[in-house]
């Protein structure tokens, strides 16, 4: 798992919101790989975000991501 060694050391409940987490940024990195949200970002400014619901606080809360696909990257960061 290539992300096995982020998880190490953490209490069973960090790891399932780490992995939770990971999930939702492997979503968005997906969508902001696709080229009509590419067009979109470029066109019309739209923003992909990641959120998680907390069930225990009753809250969206983001998710930090980091864009990892070159060309997301030069859609969402060019105007």
């Amino acid at each position: 798992m290539q992300n096995a060694q982020g998880l190490e050391g953490l209490s069973p409940t960090d790891r399932a919101r780490k992995m939770v987490d990971l999930n939702v940024e492997a979503g968005v990195n997906v969508l902001r790989s696709n080229p009509n949200v590419i067009e979109a970002i470029k066109e019309r400014g739209l923003s992909v975000h990641g959120m998680v619901y907390d069930l225990a606080k009753g809250q969206l809360l983001p998710v930090d991501i980091q864009v990892k696909n070159e060309e997301a990257r030069d859609a969402a960061f060019t105007i």
